[in-house]
């Protein structure tokens, strides 16, 4: 899960039959958290569990790490869910709990960085 900085807006995955994240907006005056919608859906999450959910320094793109690749979803557009999937044979893994590789998106909004780990044998 992920919060923006003023503590108004969360992002979580709280269905039980899938992984699709859905944005909440915090009620002052019940003091509880109201179910805006459901983000757009990625086409994997019914079998990708996220590793972590994070949103960029302008609170414009969340970002997800899944164990196959990445998910970005571009806030202000309300764009579909990219798919960022990692090559056959790699894998992101979690580092500690709900922390994982991360993804960056630049500031032009058209590339996606991500750091992924590698495991050699050297023969």
């Amino acid at each position: 899960m992920v919060m923006t900085n003023n503590k108004q807006v969360l992002y979580t995955c709280t269905t039980k039959e899938d992984y699709r994240v859905t944005k909440y907006i915090s009620d002052e005056t019940s003091c509880q958290w109201e179910k805006a919608f459901d983000m757009p859906r990625a086409f994997n999450d019914d079998v990708e569990y996220l590793l972590q959910l994070k949103l960029d320094r302008e609170e414009e793109v969340l970002l997800a790490t899944c164990a196959n690749g990445f998910i970005v979803w571009l806030l202000e557009s309300k764009s579909d869910a990219y798919v960022l999937m990692l090559p056959n044979g790699v894998r992101n893994i979690s580092t500690k709990m709900m922390c994982s590789n991360s993804i960056m998106i630049s500031g032009s909004k058209n590339y996606a960085v991500a750091g992924v780990r590698y495991v050699l044998e050297l023969n």
